[in-house]
């Protein structure tokens, strides 16, 4: 994989110069990196996960302790 950083707006021709060391059916592509937007979009994501199980973890003790109280009171 190879970079090309652009430093000026306008047009231009890319020539693949080694294009018979190639395999066939190989693409040419350009654009940005989508690294960052998936990145973005990953971690956030593990963290709500991670903050869910947390919550649930929290919530059973919570209602646990509470049946074990009420069923010491007699209830």
């Amino acid at each position: 994989m190879l970079t090309l950083q652009v430093v000026r707006p306008g047009r231009f021709r890319v020539e693949p110069t080694r294009a018979p060391d190639v395999p066939g059916g190989s693409d040419l592509a350009f654009g940005s990196s989508i690294a960052g937007r998936v990145a973005g979009t990953v971690l956030p994501s593990v963290g709500l996960i991670f903050l869910g199980i947390t919550g649930a973890i929290v919530v059973g003790i919570i209602r646990a302790a509470r049946v074990r109280r009420a069923r010491a009171q007699g209830f």
